[in-house]
Parts: structure tokens; sequence; C-alpha cells
């Protein structure tokens, strides 16, 4: 029989936090608050009955207006939390991790590569665990069962991927892969603080709208350029110098190199000298909590 959800200590501790909304109810399905709100999605269940009972206290103390009924309220209230909860998580792992961080900088190689977290799926499950997970998707439960593409159908599935990507239709939702985390700028996002600090410094610039085909290793593929100023007839790549000597990366830069040669434009590299010789900005507050933070320590250290 599974264990009833202890509503009671949920709401007291949204009372100690100084908090008006209550829980009706709350089942695995289904979380119904005191202002009507209702969350059904299995996500937002957990993330709801996590925050209270073992998250920071700053989700515990902006609860009324993380789930307020008002969704541009509910929307501000979510991404400063996320913001001020980054900076403590950031905090900590460089405290925890500081000399692994440190080594690793600017190798191309995440310092935390290999490392398991504390997530249900981060570490090795029972042998009953996954017993359970492969009878629930074997045979005819099985979401693929009696599929199969075939080659063609593959290579039609990855060419329409390709075109859409390239007429700028569709965009990887991925972060960089060296901070592994979102910047923003007027509330839009980006994949570095270095190209939300872009931006700042070249407000006309669009961000990923030009896409360039080019060749690596006999293979197609599409070169998401970060800026381009149509006005300016400038490219951007924003990037440490020392992160642009692989191949791939080579591949790349001289298909832009080409592109800019055909259509008149130049093409600019935005690595540290370049931030650097630029004034930091005045005002920082249309920047995200944690990308402020690296702003000021990159004009800091040098």
């Amino acid at each position: 029989m599974a264990k009833q959800f202890d509503i009671e200590r949920f709401n007291n501790i949204l009372k100690e936090h100084n908090q008006h909304l209550q829980a009706e109810k709350i089942t695995g399905k289904e979380v119904v608050l005191s202002n009507g709100l209702v969350l059904t999605s299995e996500r937002g269940v957990r993330l709801c009955k996590k925050r209270v009972m073992s998250g920071d206290r700053v989700w515990k103390e902006n609860f009324d207006r993380i789930y307020s009924t008002n969704k541009e309220q509910r929307k501000s209230a979510e991404k400063e939390c996320r913001s001020l909860t980054s900076v403590k998580g950031g905090i900590n792992c460089q405290k925890e991790h500081k000399q692994k961080i440190k080594s690793n900088l600017n190798t191309g190689t995440p310092w935390n590569k290999g490392m398991k977290g504390d997530y249900p799926y981060s570490h090795p499950l029972s042998e009953d665990a996954k017993k359970r997970i492969g009878d629930a998707n074997r045979g005819e439960k099985n979401g693929m069962y009696g599929k199969k593409h075939s080659l063609e159908e593959r290579q039609d599935k990855s060419q329409k991927m390709k075109e859409l990507i390239l007429s700028g239709k569709f965009t990887p939702n991925s972060n960089n892969r060296n901070t592994h985390w979102d910047s923003f700028y007027q509330d839009k996002k980006y994949r570095s603080s270095w190209e939300a600090l872009y931006q700042y410094f070249d407000n006309e610039a669009e961000y990923e709208s030009l896409r360039i085909p080019y060749k690596f290793d006999n293979k197609d593929y599409i070169y998401i350029i970060d800026f381009v100023n149509h006005k300016t007839k400038t490219l951007v790549e924003v990037k440490p110098r020392e992160l642009l000597n692989d191949k791939k990366t080579k591949a790349k830069i001289d298909a832009a190199r080409e592109w800019c040669k055909n259509n008149g434009y130049s093409f600019v590299i935005a690595d540290k000298e370049y931030f650097i010789s630029k004034s930091m900005p005045g005002d920082l507050t249309e920047f995200d909590s944690k990308t402020q933070n690296k702003i000021r320590k990159l004009y800091e250290t040098n």
C-alpha cells in the first residue's frame, strides 16, 4: 500500500515561511492549492512537493508567487528562484570541487565527466528494478514492437531535420557543452554568459539566425552562427581562443570565412580579449544573477 503524503506537514512548512497558500489535496498525480490552482503533470506535482518538503528555502519563501494564478507572476518568480538557487549551487560546487574545476578549465572536457549524481538513474539499478523495467517494455508493450525504420527512412528523416535547421525553422535545444547552463539577457536565453554579454554590446545582432552548411570527415553538418549583424555585415563566433583548435571547429570557421568572402561580410572571434577590451556594463540588472556574477568576475580578474 502506497504511503500517504503528509499534507499537514506540507502546509505547516508553508506557514513557517509566511506563505498564505495551502494545499487542499496532494496525491501522486495531482496537487490542488487553496487559490484554485491545480497541478496535474507528473513533473509539476513532483517539483511542488520537493520544493516544500526538501528544497532550498528560496522555493519555500516564494511559494505564493511561484504558484500564483497570474501566469506572468509565476513565470517571473520561477525564473528568479532558479537563478538564486543556481548561484547557491555554483558556490557550493566551487567549494567542494574547486581544484578539479580549475584543472579542467578551458580544456574542452567537462570537469564532472564520469561523476555520479544523486538522481534516481545516476546509480546502477538493482536487478529487481531492471526486471520490472524490462517486463514493462518487452514484446508488444514496447512502442517500437514490430516496427523497423529502413536505411532510406532514417536518411530521409535526417535530411529533413537538416533542412529544418538550415532554414532556421528548428534550433537544437542544447546548452553550452562547457558551461552546462543557460544565461539570460532581457529575458532572452543564451548558451553562455559571453553570448549574453555580446548581445548587450551589439543589440542589433541576430542570435543564431544564420546557418551555414559545411563538411567534416566527408559528412554534412550545419554551423549555426552565434551572431550576425546585417547592418555592419559581421559574423561573430563567441568562443575562447583555446577552444578553436580542434579539427571540426576549424572546418566550421573555414566555412564561415568562405561565406563571408562570398557575401562581403567580416568574421569576428569574440574571445576574452574582445570582451575585456570593452568597458564593463554599468548596469547589469537586465542579466540574470548568475550571469551578472560571471561578468563581474571576468572584468575583476582581468
